[in-house]
């Protein structure tokens, strides 16, 4: 998870933390944050870290949520 981390938080700029999972050997959870005024930006960047997960062939995504959240 460490290196994956480390990729998705370099390749795209985002916060990234394991946020569950810790004591599972073969499994793990992420949680990944970031801010813009677009959200077709936020699209395009979750899609991007879904596809770097993807890449590594050795990862599987189990479920994924994607939230926004609007402020006034």
């Amino acid at each position: 998870m460490k290196g994956l981390k480390e990729r998705i938080r370099s390749r795209l700029s985002v916060s990234v933390a394991e946020v569950g999972g810790q004591h599972l050997l073969h499994r793990g959870e992420l949680g990944i944050a970031m801010v813009s005024d677009s959200q077709d930006t936020l699209e395009a960047v979750a899609q991007k870290i879904r596809s770097l997960i993807e890449s590594r062939g050795r990862v599987e995504i189990l479920n994924a949520v994607v939230d926004f959240h609007r402020y006034p």
